[in-house]
This record gives structure tokens, C-alpha cells and sequence, in this order.
């Protein structure tokens, strides 16, 4: 038998990448089928090592199909001249949800759901019979155990509207009965100085996947250690604010918990966020209590 080539494109940022996991890990099932993600050239050593039945590259091979799940500028040119089949991005349901939310109008999958379904099209469009989706949400392995209470804290975002103040974070971790590790990424060491928090020592992408795998629990914003640290089967708590679960931004099997203030009738109020906030009051996550936060924490805290 005949060996088909499938490559998926996906470029953007870590959490775009991470959720598409279960696509990857659920066409590798398929006899027959090679699989590569085509990504950024810095995401490919970490999801090589974390992905192993399928190849990773930064560069397009040649292949019998490709399967586009971000259809932007970039991976339109990537892909140019070769057959390909794309994901459906409820682009219209996804603004609607944003700007006129009166409407009712609300996305009907998740990113990993979207991407499956593309998947699916994508196996047929080769001639393989699909296999049966797994019962479970395939995910990622770390080498890495848990340590009992051990709570991370992701403090930083890729936009400012996305991060929880300071000080919100600091008075989460002095009422945290265990130990407390913060992560943050490039030009964010000074949040942990500030709120007083020890960081975790490998700043490296492997390392973050090292150092989340060590936590029970994570609480972060909506940033992509918060989908890393879900696709590594730990128990999250999600901040949003300023951007929409609705949108499909929220992990996999709803598992952990999702807090936001949905009294405020300015929020959500972006898809992706953004650098200030529209009102300049930024209430979305500064009037968001740690109180609060703790208490979902200790809720997914694992039995003693």
C-alpha cells in the first residue's frame, strides 16, 4: 500500500498550535497516512519532541494534500499550487459574537472541534475512511509528574488587555496553601519580581512545558501556556476578559474553570485583544477578586 502524504498548516501563536493536537493525533491513527505540521521554526523542536508519530517542519514538503488550518496571506502562499482543503473559521459568527452581540449569534465549535471536522474532510478528500474519534481529547505527554499543590501562575499576555494585575496575582499566591511557581515569557521577568513570585528558571519553550507539567493546578489569562498546560492534562484556571470563550478560545472537555465578570456589558469587546482598553477602565480583569480565583483553584486542587 501506497503511503499518502498529509501536511497541516498551521502557523500563529502557541495556544493556535497547541489546539490542534487532536486533528494531528487523530489522523496519525490512520494506517497509510504520513503526517506533517508545517509551523514556525520555533515551535518545531518542542511539538517534534511532544508529537512523535508525526513529523514537524518549518518548511513545505512535497505531499498529496494540504490540510490549511489557518488561511491567512502566509499559508496561502505556502500552499500555492498543491490541493488543499481548509477549515471553516465561523469568521462571520465570530465578529457577530463581538459587534452585535444582541443577535445571538454565537460560533459553533471550538478551535479543536473546527479542526477535527476539517480533518475529517481532509482524510476523505484522500480516500481514507476516517477511524472513530477517540472517546477522550487526545493530548499531549510530558515526561514530567505533577507535584502535589504545586500552583502555577502564568502572569504575562501577548496583549496588556489580557493580563491580570499584579498585585491580584500576588495576593492569590500569599493565600495558596502550597507552593507557588510564576511563568513568564520574554521582556515579562520583571511581573514575577514585582509581585514577588519565583520564577520558573528555564525560559525556554521545552522548558515551559517541562515546568507546567511539574503544576497540579495553573491559573493564567487567555494566552497560550493556559492551552499548553490543558493539553498536558492539568487542571486550569482561565481569566478572561476582554476576549471571548464563546469564539472557541477555551479548552478542551471544559476541563477546569473559566472566570469572567459577565455583568459587564463592555466585555467581550476584541477577539484577540488589545493594547489598552477601549473604556480605559480595564474593569473586565482589575475587578476580577482573587478571592474568587483562589477558590476555583482549591476547588481543582487534587485530593490529598
Amino acid at each position: 500500500m501506497n503511503t499518502l502524504h498529509l501536511v497541516v498548516l498551521r502557523y500563529g501563536k502557541l495556544g493556535d498550535v497547541v489546539m490542534t493536537v487532536p486533528a494531528l493525533r487523530w489522523a496519525a491513527q490512520h494506517p497509510g497516512l504520513r503526517v506533517t505540521l508545517v509551523t514556525d521554526g520555533h515551535y518545531v523542536e518542542v511539538f517534534g519532541a511532544l508529537l512523535p508519530e508525526i513529523d514537524v517542519s518549518s518548511k513545505m514538503p512535497r505531499c498529496d494534500l494540504v490540510l490549511d488550518l489557518h488561511r491567512v496571506r502566509r499559508s496561502r502562499i505556502a500552499r500555492r499550487g498543491l490541493s488543499w482543503v481548509g477549515v471553516g473559521k465561523e469568521d462571520v459568527r465570530r465578529r457577530l459574537l463581538i459587534h452585535l452581540p444582541s443577535l445571538g449569534f454565537e460560533p459553533k465549535y471550538s478551535w479543536p472541534e473546527r479542526h477535527l471536522r476539517a480533518m475529517n474532510k481532509a482524510l476523505l478528500q484522500l480516500g481514507i475512511e476516517p477511524v472513530e474519534r477517540p472517546d477522550g481529547i487526545p493530548r499531549l505527554h510530558s515526561s514530567q509528574a505533577a507535584v502535589q499543590n504545586r500552583l502555577g501562575l502564568v502572569l504575562g499576555a501577548g496583549h496588556p488587555t489580557k493580563r491580570w494585575p499584579v498585585h491580584h496575582w500576588e495576593q492569590l499566591a500569599s493565600q495558596w496553601r502550597g507552593e507557588v511557581i510564576a511563568f513568564v515569557g520574554p521582556g515579562e521577568e520583571g511581573l514575577a519580581e514585582e509581585a514577588g513570585l519565583v520564577s520558573w528558571p528555564d525560559g525556554s519553550l521545552l522548558g515551559l512545558v517541562e515546568g507546567l507539567s511539574t503544576c497540579s493546578v495553573v491559573v493564567s489569562g487567555d494566552t497560550g501556556p493556559l492551552h499548553l498546560a490543558a493539553a498536558l492534562g492539568r487542571q486550569v484556571v482561565g481569566l478572561f476578559g476582554p476576549t471571548p470563550s464563546q469564539a472557541g478560545f477555551w479548552v478542551w472537555d471544559q476541563q477546569g474553570t473559566l472566570l469572567r465578570r459577565d455583568e459587564l456589558g463592555c466585555s467581550p469587546c476584541h477577539l484577540h485583544g488589545q493594547s489598552e482598553c477601549p473604556k480605559k477602565h480595564h474593569s473586565c480583569l482589575s475587578e476580577l477578586d482573587p478571592s474568587a480565583v483562589l477558590s476555583a483553584a482549591n476547588e481543582l486542587r487534587p485530593a490529598l
